[in-house]
């Protein structure tokens, strides 16, 4: 294809130059032989082949675009299931700019809420959950000490507390190297190893005496269960978090996300279940009347 479009371009510069030989031999002589000189350049560029793949593939860039740009963006964008909630942290928390990791630092000045924690460092996720299944996993690190549960929306913010079950808190607790469950009182939780990485499933479910709740944390690398809260609160339920003592660090990981393509079912496959039924009776009812009529 290359070596065919050098030879068309010589030719070209060929033909270019007997016409302007010919335009400075005089106007009599060009004049003569004009006829002969647009045969010349006529046939000098013939049509060019059609080569394959030419054309612009339109079908590849814009078929199913909007789900190729949202499949492209799940590499891009993450998802965190729970953000944490700034006019709730104590004085001493640090969040990061995209609400997911809290960080021990030094007091600040900050104007007074009854939504703060003013004596527990600890703040407590945006969004609260009464019903559904909801799951958030924490890098704890190695910090020596931090807190991780839920708690209730009424649940005590300034003043004294007890992170307990007894002032409405589901939560474990690292002191050290004993990891506590928040009950009234604490009492030790038996691990084999520290977990780096801890899972925490709300659950809401229901039973004949109504709507109860299990908050289970289990160790994220190996799916071990740490420890297991039922209760039967009625209100809404915050994820809360403490980092400790400075410098420590918790930080909420990014959730999986994925995206399922199913096929649309026909009209007879959406109501299979319907229709047999009624087929296998009129199909009966065809045969017993031809049975009749023979």
């Amino acid at each position: 294809m290359k070596e065919k479009t050098r030879r068309e371009i010589a030719l070209l510069s060929d033909t270019i130059d007997i016409i302007e030989q010919d335009m400075k031999a005089g106007n009599i002589l060009f004049l003569q032989e004009f006829e002969n000189t647009m045969k010349r350049a006529r046939s000098t560029l013939q049509d060019s082949e059609m080569v394959s793949g030419t054309l612009i593939d339109v079908a590849k860039h814009l078929g199913n675009l909007k789900y190729k740009v949202w499949e492209k963006m799940l590499s891009i964008v993450q998802y965190t299931p729970v953000t944490l909630d700034p006019n709730t942290a104590h004085p001493t928390l640090d969040l990061s700019e995209e609400l997911t990791c809290v960080q021990a630092r030094k007091r600040r000045r900050l104007p007074a809420s009854p939504e703060r924690f003013d004596r527990c460092a600890c703040v407590l996720g945006t969004e609260g959950f009464t019903s559904g299944r909801h799951i958030w996993d924490v890098d704890v690190g190695d910090n020596a000490d931090w807190t991780l549960g839920v708690a209730k929306e009424s649940a005590k913010r300034t003043g004294k507390l007890s992170l307990s079950t007894a002032e409405g808190f589901l939560a474990i607790q690292l002191k050290g190297e004993e990891l506590l469950a928040l009950t009234s009182p604490a009492r030790p939780l038996p691990v084999s190893v520290r977990p780096q990485k801890i899972r925490v499933k709300l659950d809401w479910q229901s039973d004949v005496d109504g709507r109860y709740g299990r908050v289970t944390f289990s160790d994220l690398s190996n799916g071990a269960c740490i420890h297991t809260f039922e209760h039967r609160h009625k209100e809404k339920l915050f994820p809360i978090f403490s980092p400790g003592r400075h410098p420590g660090r918790l930080q909420i990981l990014p959730g999986m996300v994925s995206v399922k393509v199913e096929e649309q079912e026909s009209f007879f496959q959406k109501y299979r279940d319907l229709l047999l039924p009624i087929l296998l009776i009129a199909f009966a009812a065809i045969i017993g009347l031809t049975v009749k009529r023979d």
